[in-house]
């Protein structure tokens, strides 16, 4: 089935919201709001929850599309709610995991939970990224 969109219903897409981020370093995406709605009671809400304290998030009403920031303080998941009147986004909420700068993150079929054939060879996946110095080659 198709899903679908009234016109004059408002629309919420995320743009910049990334799987991967880092303790302490700011996060930032953009939320744009197709057709809002005339009252300028109804609000962007934008939570993000963690297992031990959620940190805060901040919003630029100013201006549309809206920017959203907030700095991770912990390491490990992030959930990320979005909604506007009542109204949330596809895909909503949004998962983040949060790693320390230097941390190799190890992907693939046994990392996820995945079933594996005895006796078969799997993959795993490494992303270095940002463990070298910028110096070294």
């Amino acid at each position: 089935k198709r899903e679908h969109i009234s016109k004059d219903k408002p629309h919420i897409r995320i743009i910049g919201l990334s799987e991967q981020i880092i303790i302490h370093r700011p996060v930032e995406f953009e939320v744009f709001i197709d057709n809002p709605f005339d009252d300028p009671s109804h609000l962007l809400n934008v939570e993000v929850l963690t297992e031990d304290n959620s940190p805060v998030v901040s919003i630029d009403h100013q201006h549309t599309p809206y920017k959203c920031s907030f700095i991770p303080v912990t390491l490990g998941r992030h959930i990320i709610s979005i909604d506007y009147a009542g109204i949330v986004p596809k895909n909503n909420p949004f998962y983040c995991q949060a790693t320390q700068e230097k941390d190799i993150q190890l992907n693939g079929p046994a990392v996820n939970n995945q079933c594996l054939e005895l006796n078969k060879p799997t993959h795993f996946y490494f992303k270095l990224e940002d463990c070298l110095s910028k110096n070294s080659t």
